[in-house]
C-alpha cells in the first residue's frame, strides 16, 4: 500500500518544479503575394500615360486596356483597366455618334443648296474618329455602307447639274428665240434623270417654267439678279468669318492648352504617310518612333529615292499655331502649313490643296547635329515661321503662294535627309468644325 502512494505522489506532480516548455512558438503565415501585382501597376501605369498623352486614340487604348485587363485578370489593375476600357469605348461611341451626325448634317446641308461637288468632298474625307467605326458600332447601320450609297447618287446627281448648266449656258445664247432656248433645255436633258436624278430634274422643269412665264429675257436678268445677291452675301458672310477669326485668335491663342502630338509608344492620327505601302511591302519606313535622350522623337532616314511625308489628320484646321525641335543631320526639313488630305488605295495621299512649304536647312540658318526650336504661326493668309526665336520670320507671300482656307501641317524630307523632330505641339484656334463658322 505505501508502494502504491509513494507512486502516486511522484507521478502527480505534488508540489515540485514543473518541467521546462521546449516548444518553439509558430509564428502565423502571410498570405502568398501575387508576384504580378507590381508588373500590373506598372503596365497600368504606362497605359494611362499614354493616355493622357493621346486622349482620342480610341481604338489603341481599347485595345491597350483590353490586353492588361486580360493578363492581370482578378488583380486590382486589371480591374481597373477593364473600366478605363469601357470608358474609352463609351468615348469613342459618343465621339463616333457626334462626328456622324454632322457629317450627315452637312452632306444633307449640301444636297439641299444643290452643292454636290462639296458633299462628295466630305464624303471622301470623313473626320478621322470615324476610321474603323463600323466594325465596333457598325450593327446594321454601317457608316461604309451609307457613304457608299451617298457617293453613288451624289456622283449622278452631280453629273445631271454638270449638264444642265451647260444647257442653260447654251440656251442663254438665244435670248430673242424662247422656242429655241426651249427646245434646248427640254430635248437635250436625258429622260433618264426624272427618276435617276430627280432633285435636278425637278430644278430643270422650274427654269423652263420661269422661262415660259418671264420670257427668256426675264428669267435670265432674274438669274444674273440672283447672282449678284449670292455673291454680295458671300462677300459680306466671309467678312465676317475673318471678323470673327482675328477675335477669335486674339482672344483665345494665350489661354489655349497646347496639344501633343508624339506619344511614347506610337504615332496615332499621323495617317498621312509615305510609308504605308512601304510597309505594306515589308520595306523599311523612313519615319520611325524612338526615344532619344528620353524623349520621344520622330526620326526620318530616308533612302527611297524619293520625297517621303507625314503627318495628322488635320483638313478642318484654319488658324493654328505649331512648335517643335528639330536637329538636321542631312539634307532638309520641309514642312507645309495648310495641307488636305485625300483617301488613296494603300495611303491618305496630299490633296491638290496644299500650300508651299517653309524648308529649314543649312541655308537658312539651321546648323548641322544641333537642335533648334521652330515656331509657325497660321493666321488666316498670313503664314510666319520663326527659327530659335529670331526676329526676321520665314514668310509665305501671300501675293504669290497658293494658300488653301484649310489644312494642317505636313513634314516632308527629300532623298538622302536625315532629320530628328520632337516635342511636336499645336494649339488650334479655328477649325471648320467649330460652331462659329
Amino acid at each position: 500500500m505505501a508502494a502504491i502512494v509513494a507512486g502516486v505522489v511522484i507521478f502527480g506532480g505534488g508540489g515540485g518544479e514543473k518541467p521546462k516548455d521546449t516548444t518553439t512558438a509558430i509564428a502565423p503565415v502571410a498570405p502568398p503575394v501575387d508576384p504580378r501585382i507590381e508588373t500590373a501597376r506598372r503596365e497600368l501605369d504606362r497605359a494611362l500615360a499614354f493616355e493622357k498623352e493621346n486622349p482620342t486614340a480610341y481604338v489603341e487604348l481599347i485595345l491597350y486596356f483590353d490586353s492588361i485587363a486580360e493578363q492581370f485578370k482578378g488583380l486590382p489593375a486589371g480591374q481597373e483597366a477593364e473600366t478605363k476600357r469601357q470608358a474609352a469605348l463609351d468615348a469613342w461611341r459618343t465621339a463616333v455618334q457626334g462626328a456622324r451626325q454632322k457629317l450627315e448634317t452637312d452632306v444633307a446641308a449640301h444636297i439641299e443648296g444643290y452643292r454636290y461637288a462639296e458633299a462628295l468632298a466630305l464624303l471622301a474625307a470623313p473626320d478621322a474618329v470615324l476610321a474603323d467605326s463600323d466594325d465596333q458600332f457598325g450593327g446594321d447601320n454601317r457608316l461604309d455602307d451609307w457613304i457608299d450609297r451617298q457617293k453613288k447618287d451624289l456622283t449622278l446627281l452631280s453629273t445631271a447639274k454638270a449638264r444642265l448648266e451647260d444647257l442653260e449656258r447654251k440656251a442663254a445664247k438665244y435670248p430673242e428665240h424662247v422656242e429655241i432656248a426651249m427646245a434646248i433645255l427640254e430635248e437635250g436633258f436625258p429622260e433618264a434623270y426624272e427618276s435617276e436624278a430627280e432633285a435636278v430634274w425637278l430644278k430643270r422643269d422650274e427654269t423652263i417654267a420661269a422661262i415660259r412665264k418671264n420670257g427668256l429675257k426675264g428669267w435670265l436678268e432674274r438669274e444674273r439678279g440672283a447672282e449678284v445677291a449670292r455673291a454680295e452675301a458671300t462677300r459680306l458672310a466671309t467678312e465676317e468669318e475673318e471678323r470673327r477669326r482675328k477675335e477669335r485668335w486674339d482672344s483665345l491663342l494665350g489661354s489655349l492648352e497646347w496639344m501633343p502630338h508624339i506619344g511614347r509608344h506610337n504615332l496615332y492620327n499621323w495617317v498621312a504617310t509615305s510609308d504605308t505601302l512601304r510597309v505594306f511591302q515589308g520595306q523599311e519606313p523612313t519615319w520611325k518612333l524612338k526615344v532619344i535622350d528620353g524623349e520621344p522623337t520622330l526620326v526620318a532616314e530616308n533612302a527611297t529615292g524619293t520625297d517621303g511625308f507625314i503627318g495628322p489628320f488635320t483638313n478642318h484646321w484654319k488658324d493654328y499655331v505649331l512648335e517643335f525641335e528639330m536637329r538636321l543631320l542631312a539634307g532638309k526639313l520641309s514642312v507645309s502649313p495648310r495641307t488636305t488630305l485625300a483617301e488613296g488605295e494603300f495611303i491618305r495621299g496630299i490633296a491638290d490643296q496644299t500650300s508651299p512649304m517653309f524648308s529649314f536647312s543649312e541655308e537658312n540658318g539651321v546648323g548641322i547635329n544641333k537642335w533648334v526650336r521652330v515656331e509657325i504661326l497660321v493666321n488666316g493668309d498670313h503664314i510666319q515661321a520663326k527659327i530659335d526665336g529670331r526676329e526676321k520670320p520665314l514668310l509665305l507671300e501671300k501675293e504669290t503662294a497658293r494658300i488653301p482656307e484649310a489644312g494642317g501641317f505636313l513634314f516632308s524630307v527629300a532623298d538622302g535627309a536625315r532629320v530628328e523632330v520632337r516635342k511636336v505641339r499645336t494649339k488650334l484656334v479655328n477649325s471648320s468644325r467649330d460652331s462659329l463658322f
